[in-house]
C-alpha cells in the first residue's frame, strides 16, 4: 500500500507579493520562511506555481513576469492595479536573480 501524501501548493504570485510578510520586498530567508511554516504538518511535498502569464524564473526560453518590454505585461491604464503587481513580482525576480537564486531555486 502506498503511502498517503498531502501536497501543499504555493502560488507563485503569494510568493512574489510576499503576504506572510506584509508585502516588504521579497528576500530568500522570506521564501525559506514560507517552506519552514509547513514543516511539522502532514505535507509530504511542497509545490511552487513557477508561472502565470510568465515565468517567475529566468529561462533560456522566455523572460521572467515583469521583464519583457513592449509586452502585454507593461503598466496601461485598464490594468494599472494587475500591472502594479506585475511590475512588483518583475523587481522580486530580478532582485533575487541579482542574488544568484529564484523563488523555485
Amino acid at each position: 500500500m502506498t503511502p498517503a501524501r498531502t501536497l501543499y501548493n504555493n502560488d507563485g504570485t503569494y510568493l512574489l507579493s510576499n503576504a506572510l510578510h506584509g508585502g516588504r520586498p521579497l528576500t530568500v530567508a522570506d521564501v525559506h520562511d514560507y517552506v519552514d511554516r509547513i514543516h511539522a504538518t502532514p505535507v509530504t511535498t511542497y509545490l511552487i506555481c513557477t508561472n502565470s502569464l510568465q515565468t517567475y524564473y529566468y529561462g533560456a526560453l522566455d523572460r521572467p513576469v515583469g521583464i519583457a518590454d513592449g509586452s502585454k505585461h507593461r503598466p496601461g491604464p485598464e490594468t494599472r492595479v494587475h500591472a502594479e503587481s506585475v511590475a512588483q513580482y518583475g523587481e522580486v525576480v530580478r532582485t533575487l536573480h541579482a542574488q544568484g537564486t529564484d523563488i523555485v531555486t
